[in-house]
């Protein structure tokens, strides 16, 4: 679950939604001795004092100002809040809380027990159920940015041990994160769908201040048909064509390692399917560089993370449930789940007309490959206003006259279009073994993400982690079966403003948290916490280099660069070679250039 601001506007509809998840409920609510004032207990435990509530918040309050150095007016975290009196007890004494409440139960408490109402409108207040979650984006990220210190409330530390320290590596992760900039290689599939993912997380990357190099490896993707089809005729168990596919990827994988020795980064970001084997890693990694890999396939489909898993120094599923243990039985104990994303710059609001509205404007419409539960399941759309767009589609039968674009694979403009022209998208997700919705799906697909960011509507699919992304019912529209899914389709076509409403609302969560600039801005936090690059591999600014030593003509080779701007010993070089032509070279711009020359090869 995102980390959530509970303000007045949400707070019954967040009330509402955590009663739905059936949250652990407080044991009891009692009156204080002194004053008469709300003390919940919960597991057998008082969450405050029940003789003087407030009192205990004074003292607690005194005792943690006079261990840090604090200025009234300083934001001050808060972890755990039960029912607000230590928050209060720091406005009393001039200080900003920010609550962090990991126990929903208190906040539901709260509101029946105390004035809540005017609680929030004093102080944020957050739901954190993972500190994991802090990594997202939200509006807690700007509220951490100014914390001077952090208050952990004594029931947090009896209930949830490791929670407080796990908050602290995450807070100083994303400082280090948003200080530090550094080369990244992004190394994309030889072929499918997660060619494009690369390719925006790289973009992503770069617009959280990394130097990229989008190692696109998607021409060797046409190797692959063309060995199939040249061994076809004389290789019937296609041993010759494995052992060719083999020897290929093993030649692919060193260009890919000569590639990335040759721009040096401090991180290797490798998507499933790249053409980079267990011994590219061990390499890279023997070079000082952090290694990742984004799994942003179905692990049921694709096993290879199986063998794999152990040479990433971090693992970034897009799944929960049992896979972290199973990826520790495969030796890999550092992962941390980032879901799909969209590209916002790509996909957005884009009203159709004239000859694009009649080729991509459609009533209903599917865009993805045809899986077997699609096929099965979109029999019953056959002869209503539906169009079909995506590869391996049938030519004949019942689904073949909704086929547009012959069958072909779609680019991502032309998804844009087709999203942004249709009234009611469908998003199944697909599945080899089911004959419709599959009842144990867990990932959620780009397509949710990119069809929210067109601000256009969509049926979805019941996904388990649906909900930690967007909000069914009020975000997005979901169906667990087929009876479920035509009953809404007559009712979304009947009800256009309503469906406007509900995908502007998907839109809008879709630029607050689920962009590629902002997961790969997760990426990196998680990366600064659990394998942080090498110090001498972060790119200094030109004010950090040239505070290096107290020499003046040192200095002087900086003038002219903004102080703020990321300097590597290329871009130092180009500078100096841009300088003064009549400006007599001091020993420091000689040796730069010499060195320049000696790293060109005399170019």
């Amino acid at each position: 679950m995102p980390v959530e601001l509970v303000t007045l506007q949400t707070l019954f509809r967040k009330l509402e939604r955590l009663s739905r998840l059936g949250i652990p409920p407080l044991d009891e609510v009692v009156s204080s001795r002194t004053g008469g004032l709300p003390v919940p207990r919960f597991a057998g435990k008082t969450i405050h004092s029940s003789y003087d509530p407030l009192e205990e918040a004074r003292r607690f309050v005194d005792g943690f100002l006079r261990q840090n150095d604090l200025r009234p007016g300083d934001p001050v975290a808060v972890l755990g809040n039960g029912f607000g009196y230590v928050a209060e007890a720091l406005l009393d004494s001039g200080f900003r809380p920010v609550v962090f409440e990991p126990l929903p139960s208190l906040l539901v408490g709260m509101t029946e027990h105390r004035d809540a109402g005017r609680f929030l409108e004093r102080v944020p207040c957050f739901l954190i159920d993972d500190p994991a979650d802090l990594y997202r984006a939200g509006p807690h990220k700007a509220q951490l940015a100014a914390v001077k210190a952090t208050l952990v409330l004594p029931y947090v530390s009896w209930l949830f041990p490791s929670f407080a320290e796990s908050f602290r590596n995450k807070c100083a992760a994303i400082e280090s994160a948003r200080s530090a900039s550094c080369k990244v290689s992004v190394v994309s599939p030889i072929y499918g769908g997660a060619v494009e993912i690369a390719r925006y997380a790289g973009a992503g990357l770069e617009a959280n201040g990394m130097t990229v190099d989008f190692v696109d490896a998607s021409p060797f993707g046409a190797v692959v048909p063309a060995l199939r089809a040249f061994h076809a005729a004389r290789d019937r168990k296609g041993r010759v064509f494995d052992a060719g596919i083999a020897s290929f990827l093993a030649w692919a994988s060193a260009q890919v390692e000569a590639r990335i020795d040759a721009f040096d980064p401090a991180i290797v970001v490798v998507l499933p399917d790249a053409p980079v084997g267990e011994a590219q890693m061990r390499a890279f990694r023997d070079k000082g560089r952090r290694v990742v890999t984004w799994f942003v396939e179905d692990r049921h489909l694709l096993r290879r993370w199986e063998s794999e898993a152990a040479s990433f120094d971090l693992f970034f599923p897009i799944q929960k449930g049992d896979f972290p243990q199973e990826l520790a039985m495969a030796g890999q104990g550092h992962q941390h789940y980032l879901p799909l994303a969209a590209d916002d710059k790509v996909f957005s609001p884009a009203p159709l007309a004239g000859s694009a509205l009649a080729e991509f404007g459609s009533p209903i419409s599917f865009m993805g490959a045809a899986y077997h539960n699609r096929l099965r399941f979109f029999q019953a759309l056959a002869g209503r206003p539906f169009k079909i767009w995506g590869n391996g589609w049938p030519s004949e039968g019942p689904l073949a006259p909704h086929v547009r674009g012959g069958g072909r694979r779609v680019n991502a403009a032309e998804t844009a279009r087709i999203f942004n022209g249709t009234d009611v998208n469908i998003n199944l997700h697909s599945s080899v073994s089911h004959e419709g919705v599959n009842p144990f799906g867990d990932f959620v697909n780009p397509r949710t993400f990119e069809i929210a960011a067109c601000s256009a509507f969509q049926l979805v699919d019941h996904r388990s982690l649906l909900p930690g992304l967007f909000e069914p019912g009020f975000e997005v529209e979901c169906f667990s079966g087929q009876p479920e899914f035509l009953a809404l389709l007559d009712a979304s076509l009947s009800d256009p403003a309503s469906c406007a409403e509900m995908a502007a609302r998907a839109r809008a969560r879709v630029l607050r948290e689920h962009t590629y600039p902002q997961r790969m801005r997760e990426l990196l936090e998680a990366v600064f916490e659990h394998c942080p690059p090498e110090a001498g591999r972060r790119i200094p600014t030109a004010r950090e280099i040239a505070s290096e030593r107290d020499d003046p003509s040192w200095k002087a080779i900086f003038r002219g660069l903004d102080g703020d701007a990321l300097v590597d010993f290329e871009s130092l070089h180009r500078h100096v070679m841009r300088g003064d032509p009549g400006h007599p070279l001091t020993k420091d711009e000689t040796m730069i250039l010499m060195l320049g020359e000696l790293r060109h090869g005399g170019r």
